[in-house]
């Protein structure tokens, strides 16, 4: 429990950035990334890392669920930057 409530947050960003992507009319990206993130990379995990004995363990299985909303939360916030580029502009892109 503490594994999955301590980064939860981390999935509430993922969602924001997806939301942002959205609103800049690239709705194909957050859908392709959260497919990716969600379904993809958990079952990776689930046959790859967690079949081998010895990580073969309840706390493996659970922390399929917080590396993966890393994972797409990094690839959530490059996908942002290249559309916010296209969209805005290089010099826009770049501001804070």
């Amino acid at each position: 429990l503490i594994m999955i409530c301590g980064i939860y947050g981390t999935c509430g960003i993922m969602d924001c950035i997806a939301a942002n992507t959205r609103g800049l009319g690239y709705s194909l990206v957050p859908s392709v990334v959260t497919m990716f993130g969600a379904c993809i990379l958990r079952i990776v995990w689930i046959s790859t890392v967690f079949s081998i004995p010895q990580y073969h363990t309840l706390t493996c299985l659970y922390l399929a669920y917080p590396g993966s909303w890393i994972v797409t939360a990094i690839i959530f916030v490059v996908c942002y930057l290249v559309v916010r580029r296209k969209v805005f502009g290089e010099k826009h892109a770049l501001s804070k």
